[in-house]
Parts: C-alpha cells; structure tokens; sequence
C-alpha cells in the first residue's frame, strides 16, 4: 500500500488501546429505551436484521490481529446481546489467550456467571463485566426491561456478586430517563452493597426515531443535581462516574472543554457484525466507513492511507458533520450528549479508562 507520510500520524500518538467488535443483532431483551428493540420506535427492525452476526471465523481473526497490532482490550458489544452468539465463550477464550483485556457489555441475564469467572480466571485484573441494569429495585428492571424473566433482577444480582466474589470488575451501568431517574440514590446504595462501579449516563436519541420522549427534561435534571451533592456525602461516590455525571447534566455535553483536535482513530476502531470497520462510535454515517474484513484484513484497514488521512485531518481539527453533531461542544444544542462521553475516554485525562 502507498502510505504517504504526510497522513502518517505522529508515533507518539498511534497507541491503539481499545477495539470494540459488534457480536450480535440478536436480543433477549426489549427494553424501552433501546435503539434497535423498544416497541416505541417508529420503525422496528426487520426480522432479518435480528438475526445478524458475526461470523465466527472473521472475528476469531480479528482478535488474532487486534493482539498483533497492539490493542490492549477488546470490547465485546454490538447492537443487541453479546450473549446470544453461540461462540460468544469461544471469542472470550480467544481474547484471554492473547492477553487481551475483555469488557463485556451485557444484560447478564444468559451469562453462566461460573463459566464466565471460569474464562477470565487469568485475566481478570485487565477485564470488565458492564452490565446494563438501569434500576435499582425489581418493579422498575422490570418495566424497563421487557421480555425480562420472572424474578430476572434478583438473579442478575446474584450474578453481579458471584463475579465480584471471583474478583472480577463490574460495572453497574444506569442509563438514566424518566421511568427511573428517582432512583438514582438507591444506584449509589446498591452500588455500595454490591462494590461494583456505577457508570451514569444520560439516555440519547437521535431525533424523530420515537423513543427520544423518554429523555429526562431539565426540570428532572435539575432534580437530580440538587441531591447529587447529598449523594456525595452518603455514598462511596469514588466508585461512580459522579464527576462527569455532574457535567452531563450541566452541559449536555463534553463540558467545559472545547475540542481542537480529535485522536480517537489512534486509540480505537470499532467493527460492526458484519464485518465493517469503522473509525469513531459513530456509525451511522458512511463518513466513518473504513474498510470491510471480507476485503481486507484489519491490519490492512487500520495502517490504510484512507484511516491514516482521517487521524490527519481530525488531529488537525478538520471535523466532519457528524463530529460538529456529536461531540463539539460548540455546536450542541439541548440535545444530550450523544457520543462525545464516549469519546472522553481517549482524550480527557479526568475520565477513568473504559475499563476503570
């Protein structure tokens, strides 16, 4: 491949830290905020896009190459339950194998959580479980949680300690909107009792999809402001993201801080279930689009001329349109955050890593 070195980014700054790969659109769930699976969305996905992913042999290669490129942790996600896929243990024992940190993120509910303390036995200091309970007690889980099994959150819970007992990290995520932001000092006891880390975020729709009306309103988020100060007080906030949290609900967005310069490509790529590869968490624009694994292998994708001229031209503050919609605090509007608290991660010395 021509690789013109002007596009080439700085050495200092190519250290590829995080690979996310999207595992399956399949989900035994269908809670209510849920992109792809709320029954408030205006179009629901088609039976065929449910039954989508990845394939076996791409990925398992993927790991491969994500260890010789240098990634440090892979991030097990995707668009529905990673859980669904049936070699899902068998990517697992590949990422251990190549001492690759895993993050998972899951509901738990089809986890075997003996099995699972099991495969990371040997890798659990450099891995996380983010488990998706956005409750805090059975009656909420289970209005958000539709399709949950009966008595479903008091497993989960179980599950939670097992692995904590196995010494294995979890991350408590609550995505914050109007059917459970009450709750949110009943998070930091639970939190607590289960000495997981709370991860809170703001729930964020793009616009006129039909599950954006359960975005809290600023009266809600002024509600939850005025006791997070309490909160502090009460709780053993340092395992919690409550810092950022506080700027999400102020700012709607990054902060603060204004973006010149953006080294996520440097740090990240993300691959879908079929096989794309994409720069950003932003993959709804073919702006993003860097390659497909059915082409090229992803130590191609990843040194190509086209990934290296966009960490040039980002590095250099030349945004694209999905940037200035996402992440720029300069062009944020009353939308939340979309995906610049993601992108914290990489370029905010303040944020814990991902798998903090």
């Amino acid at each position: 491949m021509n690789r013109d070195k002007k596009f080439l980014p700085k050495k200092d700054l190519l250290q590829p830290q995080l690979i996310r790969v999207g595992v399956s659109h399949a989900c035994n769930h269908r809670c209510v905020m849920c992109w792809n699976y709320s029954a408030m969305l205006k179009e629901q996905k088609s039976d065929h896009w449910k039954n989508v992913m990845a394939e076996k042999e791409m990925l398992l290669n993927v790991i491969a190459e994500a260890k010789e490129i240098g990634f440090k942790q892979i991030l097990f996600s995707g668009r529905g339950e990673p859980f669904t896929h049936p070699n899902i243990l068998d990517f697992i024992r590949m990422a251990v194998q190549k001492r690759l940190g895993v993050i998972l993120q899951t509901n738990l509910s089809l986890v075997d959580p003996i099995i699972l303390a099991d495969v990371l036995k040997n890798l659990k200091q450099r891995s996380i479980i983010c488990v998706n309970l956005s409750a805090a007690e059975q009656n909420t889980y289970d209005k958000i949680h539709n399709q949950a099994g009966k008595n479903e959150f008091i497993s989960i819970l179980d599950k939670i300690k097992y692995l904590r007992n196995k010494k294995i990290r979890v991350r408590y995520v609550f995505v914050v909107i109007k059917q459970n932001y009450r709750e949110i000092e009943e998070a930091f006891a639970l939190n607590d009792n289960l000495e997981t880390f709370l991860h809170l975020e703001l729930a964020d729709y793009a616009s006129g999809k039909g599950v954006g009306k359960l975005a809290i309103t600023k009266r809600m988020e002024n509600e939850i402001g005025g006791k997070l100060s309490l909160i502090k007080k009460k709780y053993n906030t340092k395992n919690s993201n409550i810092d950022d949290f506080s700027d999400q609900l102020t700012y709607r967005g990054i902060g603060a801080r204004q973006i010149y310069s953006c080294l996520i490509g440097n740090n990240f790529c993300s691959i879908d279930e079929t096989g794309k590869v994409h720069y950003c968490f932003n993959m709804e624009s073919d702006d993003y689009y860097m390659g497909n694994l059915t082409n090229n292998t992803l130590k191609q994708i990843w040194s190509s001329d086209k990934y290296n001229l966009m960490r040039s031209k980002l590095r250099k503050g030349d945004f694209l349109p999905g940037c200035k919609q996402y992440c720029l605090p300069r062009y944020s509007t009353s939308k939340p955050r979309g995906s610049n608290f993601k992108l914290r991660f990489f370029i905010d010395k303040r944020m814990p890593k991902p798998y903090a």
